[in-house]
């Protein structure tokens, strides 16, 4: 991470801390982290940098895979995901109201990556 790189997260972390802390939030602990992800041509595999907000520092995490399933009910509005992370079979659900899917969608894929598209 070269310095410019080091001092823009730096203080964009810092500014994503203190916007959460007490503002909006019933909670009084807060983790965050910045996923940065980006395909390299060269080697055409994704890259990902994940950086703590609240020290800056990056984040080296295991090996893993998770299955991530979005589900809709249209009569009620509500948009589902359910998280699963493989090697353990630990299994989430967060429930989001309209616009999840395409949140995800719009800001996580790529025309090409998304057969329905």
């Amino acid at each position: 991470m070269d310095r410019t790189e080091r001092r823009s997260i730096s203080s964009w972390c810092f500014c994503t801390s203190s916007r959460c802390v007490g503002r909006n939030t019933m909670a009084k602990s807060v983790f965050s982290i910045i996923v940065k992800y980006w395909h390299d041509p060269q080697t055409n595999s994704t890259r990902l940098r994940l950086v703590r907000t609240d020290t800056a520092k990056e984040i080296y995490p295991d090996s893993g895979s998770f299955l991530l399933r979005i589900t809709v009910d249209d009569v009620a509005q509500v948009e589902r995901c359910f998280i699963r992370h493989i090697a353990s079979g630990r299994e989430v659900y967060v429930q989001s109201g309209p616009g999840l899917q395409t949140f995800i969608k719009s800001c996580l894929l790529t025309d090409s990556s998304d057969p329905k598209s």
